[in-house]
């Protein structure tokens, strides 16, 4: 992605990683795996891009909206500071926030204007450690223990703009064009974890199960560095810095099972309770200073499955079954460190619970004369307490994200997909889903552009495209063994439109991403020249399509709403060595 200011490309990534692994079998029933891998990464981020805004005192369905961004860079000039900012910075765009969201609109998603240097870097060292010890023909005992460690510093133009009203901090240089001095979003990650499970079978091999144990503890630390409505050399901006801990610790046990009644009917049940822990701390540095207490959030809920499935015949099964999980709340680290809700101006968001229900067929035979894979389900799932991103204003102005619950969701889905191979040389298939995501309670409390705590209704429901699909059709040809196998691959993408935002209906029209369809391509010779080599050509998204693949919405707190593009027209070589 070209940026037109500082003739950059964004988007570049180099990225070296090295691993290796251990397998040690000091008798026949012990196998001990390691696998170790070291991964160091630069370059550049991808840039979100500033997608619509509101003109000041713009208003949707008779409401004002929140127009901060526009009414202090545009036009309107309501603190005064903008037309002495304009005279003061020549090569900025003159026209205003909403102008400049109407420039970026006519660029498309693959050129910007914007001085904030997006950088990445990162590195990260992991360790996944696999014991299974065959205790006898029936009874397998497993031990999967993994260590993470990784740490990341990136540059981020969190409103899109040519203006400098919220990003990860940095000087602006006279000319405005970029950023020296640079702090950015760092993040480090210290994370263990171990799982021991007894898998095994009955001597009549009609009941298979599994029982275990799992724990993990993560700690990050989050040190965000941010610069906010920044009109240099006129009036330098807000430095602002979010710097705390937070924790994640997780215990469970579980058992799963799966009992043939017949030789064609089994029933599964599964069960799992969690304890779920999780901490945040103020460190120093941070905006909200370190006095706060360390917050804890315990809680401990079951998770369960239950299904049974039917073998019509040796090529047709049919299932239902039920599902129940959840998922740990925890603490927004950009918020006062208050222990109480978003909506009573804390930074707590509480568990999230699901349940559901699915009936599915599948299909593995030769029904039409030709080998065919279909399998076909339609599901219901409902979620109480759903965890949601909100923006919520702090007192400078500057918008804070926090996660909150909003009380009852509902989400009807079909999915299938079709394989059929009509000769040695062809295959093709489809697959497609239709997802209805709803929100069937949506009211949740939270402060608006002024810090009033006032009812909010959610909805429609957010980055959930109601059609999706995939069709490929694949050619084959053995050229023998002494020369390998030759695929050409063709495949399609499409998926309809959808919301980036959970409260477009009411605080944050215009984040509606558009469909589109993407045309990918791969050709692979396996086996070159009878060798254990295999060379592959690939292409994404052949007919160079413009598309925006999400957004990010920060209408209702600062009055504009931002895009991330999608990727253009790009080739790659692949080259395999199997041992």
């Amino acid at each position: 992605m070209k940026n037109i200011r500082t003739g950059e490309n964004f988007g570049k990534q180099d990225l070296g990683s090295i691993r290796a692994t251990f397998v040690v079998s000091p008798s026949a029933n012990l196998t001990n795996t390691t696998v170790v891998q070291h991964t160091v990464e630069a370059g550049t981020n991808v840039p979100t891009l500033l997608y619509s805004a509101y003109g000041c005192g713009e208003k949707f369905n008779g409401v004002a909206l929140n127009s901060t961004a526009d009414c202090v860079y545009g036009p309107a000039n309501v603190i005064g500071l903008f037309a002495l900012y304009k005279a003061a910075n020549p090569n900025v765009f003159p026209g205003g926030v909403n102008a400049a969201a109407d420039r970026q609109r006519d660029f498309g998603p693959w050129k910007t204007d914007q001085g904030v240097p997006l950088y990445h870097d990162a590195n990260s060292t992991f360790a996944i450690n696999t014991t299974k010890l065959e205790l006898n023909d029936n009874l397998t005992l497993k031990n999967i223990f993994m260590w993470n460690e990784s740490d990341a510093e990136d540059g981020f133009n969190y409103d899109g703009s040519p203006y400098y009203i919220f990003q990860t901090y940095g000087k602006p240089t006279r000319d405005s064009k970029t950023q020296t001095d640079p702090l950015g979003f760092i993040q480090k990650t210290d994370q263990v974890s171990n799982e021991l499970q007894l898998q095994g079978e009955t001597g009549d091999g009609r009941l298979n199960f599994v029982v275990g144990a799992y724990y993990l503890k993560q700690e990050d630390e989050n040190d965000s560095w941010l610069l906010a409505f920044d009109f240099s050399p006129v009036v330098v901006g807000s430095q602002l810095r979010y710097h705390a801990r937070t924790t994640a610790e997780s215990k469970a046990a579980f058992a799963q099972g799966t009992f043939a009644l017949t030789d064609q009917l089994n029933v599964t049940g599964g069960f799992r309770w969690s304890w779920e822990k999780a901490t945040s701390k103020q460190l120093p540095g941070s905006l909200f200073g370190t006095a706060a207490p360390l917050e804890v959030l315990k809680d401990n809920k079951p998770s369960w499955t239950v299904s049974i499935d039917y073998k019509v015949t040796d090529d047709l099964l049919v299932y239902l079954s039920h599902r129940g999980s959840w998922r740990a709340g925890g603490y927004n680290y950009s918020v006062p460190p208050i222990d109480k809700t978003a909506g009573e101006g804390g930074n707590r968001f509480n568990p999230e619970t699901t349940k559901d229900i699915e009936l599915g067929l599948k299909y593995l035979g030769n029904g039409l004369g030709v080998p065919v894979t279909f399998n076909v389900a339609a599901y219901q799932q409902w979620v109480d307490n759903i965890q949601r991103a909100a923006y919520v204003p702090e007192p400078s102005g500057t918008p804070s994200l926090v996660t909150t619950n909003v009380p009852k969701a509902k989400i009807t889905g079909v999915e299938l997909a079709l394989d059929a191979s009509p000769s040695p040389a062809l295959d093709i298939g489809i697959s497609a889903a239709y997802t209805d995501a709803r929100y069937t309670s949506n009211r949740v409390i939270l402060p608006n552009s002024v810090g009033v705590f006032t009812p909010t209704l959610y909805g429609p429901y957010a980055d959930s495209p109601k059609l999706t699909g995939n069709a490929f059709v694949q050619l084959n040809h053995d050229m023998g063994a002494d020369n390998g196998k030759l695929t050409v691959r063709a495949d399609v993408y499409a998926q309809s439109k959808f919301f980036f935002s959970n409260v477009a209906s009411t605080l944050a029209p215009e984040s509606t991403i558009k469909g589109y369809a993407l045309v990918n391509g791969r050709i692979s010779w396996a086996n070159i020249g009878g060798s254990a080599i295999t060379g592959s050509l690939f292409g994404r998204n052949l007919l160079n399509k413009r598309y925006y693949a999400g957004g990010n919405s920060i209408g209702a707190t600062l009055g504009l709403n931002t895009s991330v593009p999608g990727r253009p027209r790009f080739w790659g070589a692949e080259v395999r060595v199997d041992f």
